[in-house]
């Protein structure tokens, strides 16, 4: 009789710790989960920013490439036509 008795203290000692075992691990996995769903987040608001970026470059790249527009690129690249009076504005 006290084998028996051992075996099961034993037993219930061993579902006891299972048991725990799993809680544990459910808890670590839900705050692993928590992580990488603020990833997500974080990754899904890059991704939308970068699509809004590429929209407006092929925008930019679908208009026209008239007169107008090469010295608009080439003011904002530093050069101005003869006679004009460049401003520098550290603000």
């Amino acid at each position: 009789m006290k084998l028996s008795g051992r075996l099961n203290i034993f037993m219930k000692l061993a579902v006891f710790v299972f048991v725990c075992f799993c809680i544990i691990n459910i808890f670590k996995l839900q705050l692993e989960f928590d992580d990488l769903k603020k990833q997500r987040d974080i990754l899904q608001a890059k991704k939308d920013d970068l699509e809004d970026s590429i929209e407006e470059m092929q925008d930019e790249l679908s208009k026209p490439l008239d007169e107008e527009a090469i010295m608009d690129i080439a003011r904002d690249n530093g050069y101005c036509l003869p006679g004009d009076i460049v401003i520098f504005n550290d603000r």
